[in-house]
């Protein structure tokens, strides 16, 4: 009777779990089950006190070919065998220990992408210390604040980054005199001489004197009270709105990342992953490195994306993953054809931010089988997948989804940029089609949270709201506007912030966007848009404002757009020389009867700016912000601007004259 009545405690909630499963469509029973799949996982995680350096122990051993290639590096065409890496890593973890660093110690990483970016993490995890992933385009101001809010003892940074250390070297001396720095360059090393800064370790020649054996147990990081909720890594925001904030990111947090993605694209020990995206960010570090952890993946490596190599690396390395965000396929949809484009072995290319005037072409151009678009925030508790290739869906979000998931599409005024609450002060649930905010919510489980904050206890706060459907709970905003259709297939909609109000009506810059970037032009195609709203005198709400970037040169790599490279003023010249040229090519009529005909009249931007490169973060993101901040005053803005006319319904030239007319309000706007 008792084995009777056991078996039925047993049954009846999986027959109840089965029963629940049968009753979803296709789409949630995918997102539903990997949602699942990520609770084991980190409930396992924080069970059995995982770490990742633990993640990286037992896949290492189930390698029964140790001298298998896990990594290739594409610029100096070398690869890396698991052997190897262990090696590495356990020759930092030497020295680390050789240097006093403590258990929950920060250490800074300041390198370029490449394979010795995956095992300096590991090396450091493996003692039990945190890892703060510094962006090695950072200079002066921006390198210390990173610095400051990581709080680091030691900081290692490559040798070609050492002009950049130079700079600020007063100051840390100063302000940090126990930061014990590092220098490290490429490993294996070429037999040139090398001149190392006689500020700094030569780490290469310090880690030659280290055993590449595991360090003894004691040090190991589940010996030294390391467990799951631990920080593993500090990821730094892209600082779009203001100083980056480190975000914590723990290793259940990590694990549960990487066991997400994995199972949600099916990777296998077979996959190859082609990585460019930055790997100080938590895209690359957990869809593409992570994979090696969790799956045994092969993965490589480039230092800077490159719109010409993109065809000849995937075929060289016979990829199988590709990792994108939008403007990387934006770039390479602008990029001159190139023989046999579709002929590679790419099954899927995973990331965010991928437009709808940019998607079919790219999809299509290039053979991509399944495009894996996903919505998430580095630090956020929850995201969200497009599993089924649908068109321009950045997840699937149906009401039972998002119960499983614990997360919202809240109603939200754009206006007073803060959520609707009803009359009990609870959050209202966003209707089908209806934009509203994105949030997640926070839980603690067995004393390890799904949202670890920053390192600035006020920036955390700023991330949350209480009493959002019940009183006493917390939920995670994510500062996105998204909208659901009635299947439940997710859309982004804009960045709170970005969105403007204007004529009293809500002005979505993405759709705006969208729109520019779809003018059919045979002479010039506008290659990047970033639309955003600029206040005028005495009116209410912003104006609508394009920024166009129409350089129709092929776009290489990335640091041309972050402000690393200083041109000359022959160079500026130039530029403007040729911006001035394409411009005269623009049909502005044209241009202006296609916007009447695609936009709602108050959503036509009022203000045209012309560039040859859009300003943007180190990852790609445009900087809105600083754009916005700028305005519409020709008198400190000395690219080319135009101004709608609404007595004529012409764009003209935006003169000092006009200017004035707008601020002083006898211009019709």
């Amino acid at each position: 009777m008792f084995f009777y009545l056991l078996l039925l405690v047993v049954l009846l909630p999986l027959i109840g779990v089965g029963l629940f499963l049968l009753s979803l469509n296709r789409s949630e029973r995918r997102v539903i089950l990997n949602a699942l799949y990520i609770a084991f996982h980190g409930l396992k995680a924080i069970l059995m006190k995982l770490t990742v350096d633990q993640l990286w122990d037992a896949q290492f051993e189930q390698q029964t070919n140790k001298s298998k290639n896990v990594f290739y590096y594409v610029d100096d065409k070398v690869a890396y065998t698991w052997q190897q890496v262990e090696d590495y890593s356990n020759q930092l973890s030497h020295f680390l220990l050789s240097k006093n660093a403590q258990a929950k110690q920060t250490i800074a990483l300041m390198m370029e992408n490449r394979p010795q970016f995956f095992w300096s993490w590991l090396g450091i995890a493996k003692i039990g210390c945190s890892t703060a992933l510094i962006n090695h385009n950072l200079r002066q101001t921006a390198l210390l604040h990173a610095l400051r809010t990581s709080a680091a003892e030691i900081l290692i940074f490559d040798l070609e980054l050492t002009p950049g250390i130079e700079e600020v070297l007063p100051t840390l001396k100063s302000e940090f005199p126990n930061l014990l720095l590092c220098c490290v360059r490429n490993i294996p090393s070429s037999n040139e001489s090398v001149v190392w800064p006689n500020f700094a370790l030569a780490l290469n020649e310090e880690l030659k004197n280290s055993p590449v054996t595991k360090v003894p147990d004691q040090f190991r990081s589940k010996n030294r009270g390391i467990t799951a909720g631990n920080v593993f890594l500090y990821v730094y925001t892209s600082g779009t709105t203001g100083p980056s904030k480190a975000a914590k990111i723990s290793h259940m947090r990590f694990i549960t990342g990487c066991a997400g993605a994995a199972d949600a694209f099916r990777v296998t020990p077979n996959d190859i992953v082609y990585v460019t995206l930055p790997l100080y960010h938590s895209a690359a570090s957990i869809i593409g490195t992570g994979t090696v952890l969790f799956r045994g993946t092969s993965v490589v490596v480039r230092k800077k994306f490159s719109a010409s190599k993109f065809i000849d690396d995937v075929r060289e390395y016979n990829a199988t993953i590709v990792q994108y965000i939008g403007e990387i396929c934006r770039y390479l949809v602008n990029s001159p054809a190139r023989e046999n484009e579709k002929n590679h072995k790419i099954r899927l290319a995973v990331g965010n931010g991928l437009r709808p005037d940019v998607w079919k072409e790219f999809q299509q151009r290039y053979n991509i089988p399944q495009m894996g678009e996903f919505y998430a925030a580095t630090e956020g508790p929850v995201g969200l997948l497009n599993l089924e290739n649908k068109f321009g869906a950045i997840g699937y979000a149906s009401p039972k989804v998002l119960k499983i998931v614990k997360a919202a599409i809240v109603k939200f005024d754009v206006e007073t940029e803060s959520v609707v609450r009803d009359s009990n002060g609870r959050c209202i649930r966003a209707a089908p089609n209806e934009t509203g905010e994105f949030i997640c919510q926070v839980i603690n489980v067995l004393g390890v949270t799904n949202f670890a904050g920053y390192t600035n206890a006020e920036a955390t706060q700023k991330k949350l709201y209480t009493d959002v459907f019940e009183k006493g709970d917390k939920w995670f905003r994510s500062g996105d506007l998204l909208k659901a259709d009635e299947e439940g297939w997710a859309y982004f909609v804009d960045r709170i912030g970005d969105t403007f109000r204007w004529k009293g009506e809500n002005c979505a810059t993405s759709e705006i966007a969208e729109v520019l970037a779809t003018f059919p032009s045979n002479e010039v195609k506008f290659h990047e848009i970033s639309v955003y709203g600029v206040s005028i005198p005495g009116k209410d709400g912003r104006a609508g404002m394009a920024c166009i970037a129409i350089n129709d040169k092929p776009i290489e790599q990335h640091e041309v757009f972050t402000g690393v490279i200083e041109k000359d003023e022959e160079t500026k010249r130039l530029e403007a020389e040729e911006l001035k040229r394409l411009i005269e090519k623009i049909d502005f009529d044209g241009l202006i009867k296609y916007l009447k005909q695609s936009l709602p009249v108050y959503a036509v931007p009022l203000f045209l700016r012309f560039v040859s490169e859009m300003p943007r973060t180190s990852t790609f993101k445009h900087m809105k912000v600083q754009l916005r901040d700028e305005g519409f005053n020709p008198s400190t803005i000395h690219q080319p601007m135009w101004f709608l006319d609404l007595n004529s319904m012409k764009y003209v030239p935006l003169t000092t004259e006009i200017y004035q007319q707008v601020i002083d309000g006898t211009a019709k706007v």
